[in-house]
């Protein structure tokens, strides 16, 4: 059975990345939150991308005092664990 997809409307369907990032982001709901942990069973990429997204979240809270990070700090962190990756 596939469930439908709570995190699309009408006229759109979000990307792994989008939903990942709602998920990060703590926007989603009870139900799209499941839907996720389902899907990632069987996505490789998202499986991944969610185990890199959380280590960066929870290395940057520990490491900024539990404050928010600045999305450019992120993004660098990003770009530069893609580039030797």
């Amino acid at each position: 059975m596939n469930p439908q997809n709570p995190f699309a409307s009408a006229d759109t369907r979000p990307t792994c990345k989008e939903m990942l990032q709602t998920i990060l982001d703590g926007q989603a709901t009870e139900e799209q939150i499941a839907y996720f942990k389902d899907h990632m069973c069987a996505c490789l990429p998202c499986h991944s991308s969610y185990d890199l997204e959380i280590t960066i979240k929870q290395m940057l809270q520990t490491k900024c005092c539990g404050g928010e990070a600045p999305a450019d700090l992120v993004a660098r962190i990003k770009s530069q664990l893609s580039i030797s990756a």
